[in-house]
């Protein structure tokens, strides 16, 4: 799962309950600190955003046909 927590004009930067409690139950998570091509709040270009990333491996492994 995926979270843009970049802040912007409109206050993108707040994630839902669910995605949270989703967040709460990755085995692994981080944050990607990305270069944007657009503006930022402020106005200047050249500005990065942040991805928060999470992990939830399948409770069964057997059934995932990613292996």
């Amino acid at each position: 799962m995926l979270d843009d927590q970049t802040a912007d004009a409109a206050l993108h930067d707040q994630a839902g309950a669910a995605l949270n409690k989703l967040m709460g139950r990755a085995n692994f998570t981080g944050v990607w600190e990305l270069p944007w091509a657009g503006k930022n709040v402020e106005g200047r270009s050249g500005f990065s955003g942040q991805v928060r990333w999470g992990v939830i491996l399948p409770s069964n492994p057997s059934g995932c046909n990613l292996q």
